[in-house]
């Protein structure tokens, strides 16, 4: 003001402002001067309206522009000064004129120091002291950028003028613009000290309760703090908007920014730091905090277990263990908070005992059996005691829960198997081994030893399992499929060649069969993967007969013969009455053996009783008027047949009538019409292409004789008894024996005999000489022959067996 004064008194051309006299002299024209223009005394109305304007245009308008042009309009050409609004209010943009200051008064207190001192500061603001309730309305359009250009020392003059005056303001919109003014010197977060003056929208109070130079550095450097104590007021400006944001307990825990891994160093200022953040936080809130472990990485407590817990102690420390999951020791004095608030695992349950269970299972899996010292023989019995008495209450039947543990090692096995020696002789070489400590699906219950024990382990005798555990947990003890045939194979590969007919062996093997058959949903595809192992001991009666083992895909059912050429061999009555559905799971096949086509004519009435006559008369060797005589033509030898060997002799007119060959032969005039006896010559006979090479002239009457007795009994009885024929090379009876049954069609066919081709037929199916490696000979020779019957048979056959055929690469051609 002093200095607005002296600008206007010094003024070379002052108008005459006054009537002359009224003031003494120019001299007089200082602060005092002018302010006699305010006192009542004066007579306003002598003034010169012109000289005003005059002096207004000359002298304040330099004043006017660059001092108040932000708050007083430019009064350069208003005509009367009295009437110019020159003085602003508090009321925004309203302005008064002389003649209204006359009657107010706008002249600061000039007593108050506090005021006063603001002088130089608002100066250096472009701002004009003219009543102190003004200042408010005047910074409240400063720009934040000029407070910036101050001195610290009069920024904080200043801030703490305007707040100490904050509990006094009113109007909302002064208290609005209060709020958005940087006014309240606060510290940034982070370990560096940064201070500076900043807005009460933008700032975090932090109660009295916390100290901010303790929680500084662990404070985001993103978010300006201020200590309660410090901002005395601030709640005033509480207006409608935004609160004031203060640290709650939420906002202190979630916004604190902790290392990964505190320092040695540092873990003593961090235990005050986490005390007084534990005692300011909230329950709810300590989830989000992060503590020291034991290694004094920075983790959730939720991560960490309770150090008070045995079990927890046993199982998370010691040698070969990861960094154990409790509170550092110096901080384990804050475990009870964290266990209050359910923060910190305490309980034993599933989840817990699951991390414990895979705690001790790693560790055992870095180090040998050799290793496996007390300490972890004692976990590993804490453990299971744990599991066997109190897990099954708490999980009860989840087949889920239980499968998550089967697969770690936490429970000491039995030291010896089942049947660790026999006779003497260890079997553990053939065994799977297994570690000493061993995982729930490695033990067995002993109502399944017998079919895994060489695969899975037994329980500790002291240490059994429970009955309310072997109900809740179901498959505990129970052996896989994977187990039974790895046993199987173990029994079939390794045991069996060093212990034949062992009763044990055998008894073992029945009930590993048996299980096998009762599980084949599950086990089929790893039966069919081991189809070519020989695990099937295929006898009759195996406590009595040589002990044969046999792969399943090598094993046909139904088959008559075996084809040892081809691998193919019959199922023996062990397996067939016992295991039938095991060994067709396990890749066996079955012979289809199809129905004959049935028989379309039949003999005049009464043709069964006559040629039941003849049959016994012929048996009776009772007028026997005919005698086939065998005749090797290449050696001119003619057999003379044995009168007793009723079979090459019969009756003249029941022959013809049933051969219509040799009724044509028996009536041309030729030699056999005309004597008792008929000649069979070697091309004539069927067995042709047998007897053809004979060593000696006696062979080739033998086989001769046999194969017209099988036509004379076939005329005679309607069936042909098989003689019993030696194997041939490859030890194979039963294809020696179709060869020589097949050999009868020729004749058949020459003779006309369609009954004796339709015999052939049922001859083959029944004696099981259609097998799947000779079905074909069978069916060309059928067709060669024109025996229908046979050769819808053996079409029949292959496609019914297509899956055998295609097998042995004899698949059927339907041509």
């Amino acid at each position: 003001m002093q200095s607005i004064f002296r600008s206007i008194t010094t003024s070379a051309e002052l108008p005459d402002l006054v009537p002359t006299g009224q003031l003494r002299d120019r001299v007089l024209y200082t602060k005092d001067t002018l302010e006699l223009l305010f006192e009542s005394s004066l007579d306003v109305h002598r003034l010169s309206a012109d000289v005003l304007t005059s002096f207004m245009k000359r002298r304040l308008a330099t004043f006017w522009n660059l001092r108040l042009r932000k708050l007083i309009p430019d009064v350069a050409d208003v005509p009367g000064f009295l009437d110019l609004p020159l003085f602003p209010t508090l009321i925004g943009a309203d302005h008064v004129s002389l003649q209204t200051v006359r009657r107010s008064g706008l002249i600061a207190d000039l007593a108050d120091h506090t005021t006063l001192s603001l002088a130089p500061i608002l100066d250096r603001l472009d701002l004009v002291l003219i009543r102190e309730d003004k200042i408010y309305q005047d910074l409240l359009h400063i720009h934040p950028s000029e407070l910036a250009q101050l001195d610290l020392e009069s920024r904080h003059t200043l801030s703490q003028w305007l707040r100490s005056r904050v509990s006094s303001l009113t109007e909302e919109s002064t208290l609005i613009q209060m709020r958005r003014l940087p006014l309240w010197m606060c510290s940034r977060g982070g370990t560096e000290e940064v201070t500076e003056f900043v807005s009460a929208d933008s700032l975090t109070v932090v109660p009295r309760t916390l100290n901010l130079s303790l929680l500084r550095p662990y404070l985001s450097a993103n978010v300006w703090y201020i200590e309660e104590a410090a901002c005395h007021g601030i709640n005033h400006l509480d207006v409608n908007g935004p609160s004031i944001t203060y640290l709650t307990p939420s906002t202190l825990v979630l916004g604190l920014v902790l290392p990964r891994q505190l320092r040695v160093e540092e873990t003593g200022p961090f235990v005050s730091v986490l005390r007084a953040v534990i005692d300011f936080a909230e329950s709810s809130t300590l989830q989000h905090i992060s503590v020291p472990r034991e290694d004094l990485q920075m983790v959730q407590p939720r991560q960490l277990y309770s150090f008070s817990v045995e079990l927890f102690r046993q199982c998370f420390r010691g040698p070969r263990h990861s960094t154990p999951p409790f509170l550092h020791q110096q901080f384990l004095r804050f475990e009870p908070k964290f266990i209050e608030s359910a923060q910190l695992q305490h309980d034993i349950t599933y989840e817990a005992f699951l991390e414990c269970a895979q705690s001790v299972s790693q560790a055992l899996d870095n180090v040998s059996d050799n290793e496996v010292e007390v300490p972890f023989l004692e976990r590993s019995h804490a453990l299971f005691a744990y599991y066997n008495n109190n897990l099954p209450n708490q999980l009860m039947s989840s087949e889920q829960e239980w499968a998550r543990l089967a697969r770690f090692r936490f429970i000491p096995r039995a030291a010896f198997r089942r049947r660790s020696n026999v006779e003497g002789t260890s079997l553990e070489s053939g065994c799977r081994i297994l570690p000493r400590i061993v995982s729930p699906h490695d033990l067995v219950l002993p109502d399944f030893e017998s079919v895994c024990w060489s695969q899975l382990a037994r329980f500790e005798p002291d240490n059994l399992p429970t009955p309310n555990l072997i109900i809740l947990n179901q498959k505990l003890g129970h052996p896989t499929c994977h187990n039974v045939v790895e046993h199987l194979k173990f029994l079939a590969l390794h045991a069996a060649p060093s212990y034949p007919h062992a009763l044990w062996l055998l008894n073992d093997l029945k009930a590993t069969y048996h299980w096998l058959q009762n599980n084949l949903e599950q086990c089929s595809p790893l039966l069919a993967a081991n189809s070519a192992e020989k695990l099937f001991l295929n006898a009759d009666n195996p406590s009595l007969d040589s002990w044969v083992w046999r792969g399943a895909d090598s094993l046909i059912f139904d088959l008559a013969y075996d084809i040892p050429r081809e691998n193919i061999f019959a199922v023996h009555s062990f397996l067939t009455n016992n295991f039938r559905a095991l060994l067709n799971a396990a890749g066996a096949k079955t012979i289809h053996d199809p129905d004959l086509m049935p028989l379309d004519y039949s003999g005049p009435v009464g043709s069964a009783d006559l040629k039941s006559m003849f049959s016994q008369m012929w048996q009776k060797g009772e007028l026997l008027d005919l005698e086939f005589v065998p005749l090797d033509t290449r050696n001119s030898i003619a057999a003379v047949a044995d009168p007793g060997i009723n079979s090459l002799r019969g009756h003249r007119a029941f022959i013809a009538a049933c051969v219509p060959h040799l009724l044509e032969s028996l009536q041309s005039g030729m030699r056999e019409s005309l004597s008792f006896q008929y000649y069979l010559d070697e091309t004539t006979a069927f067995v042709a292409s047998k007897v053809i090479g004979a060593p000696t002239p006696t062979a080739i009457v033998i086989d001769l004789m046999n194969w017209i007795k099988f036509h004379s009994e076939f005329l005679y009885t309607e069936k042909i008894t098989l003689p019993v024929v030696p194997q041939d090379d490859n030890g194979d009876f039963a294809g020696a024996l179709f060869v020589d049954v097949l050999e009868i069609l020729p004749l058949a066919d020459r003779w006309e005999m369609e009954s004796l081709k339709d015999y052939l037929a049922l001859l083959l199916k029944e004696s099981g000489l259609i097998t799947p490696d000779s079905h074909d000979r069978a069916r060309e020779e059928a067709r060669k022959f024109s025996a229908t019957r046979l050769e819808d048979y053996c079409v029949r056959y292959g496609e019914r067996n297509s899956s055998v055929l295609n097998r042995l690469s004899i698949a059927f051609d339907g041509n």
